[in-house]
């Protein structure tokens, strides 16, 4: 995804990746070692919303859309862009 914007896109990050597993992993296995881990609340209600600006900017790079255009987009919404642009955006 960096390399499609030409610059950082905050929030994909590994630390994030490996909070989504482990959320999956608990709410499959449901382990005390992994509870710890597992996102809850607010946490997992952002995480999803920039799961959600993920999956968008995915359909829309397979069916044509550019990213420049998607970025252009994305700035007018208020909520994925601050997902986007922000390091200390929720999640």
């Amino acid at each position: 995804m960096n390399a499609d914007f030409g610059e950082e896109v905050h929030g994909f990050t590994d630390r994030f990746a490996r909070k989504v597993v482990d959320t999956r992993n608990y709410n499959t296995h449901f382990t005390a070692t992994l509870k710890a881990k597992a996102m809850v609340g607010g946490d997992m209600y952002w995480a999803t919303r920039r799961i959600i600006m993920l999956l968008t900017y995915l359909f829309l790079k397979n069916i044509g859309v550019m990213a420049p255009a998607f970025r252009l987009a994305l700035k007018r919404h208020r909520e994925f862009e601050a997902l986007f642009s922000r390091p200390d955006a929720p999640a």
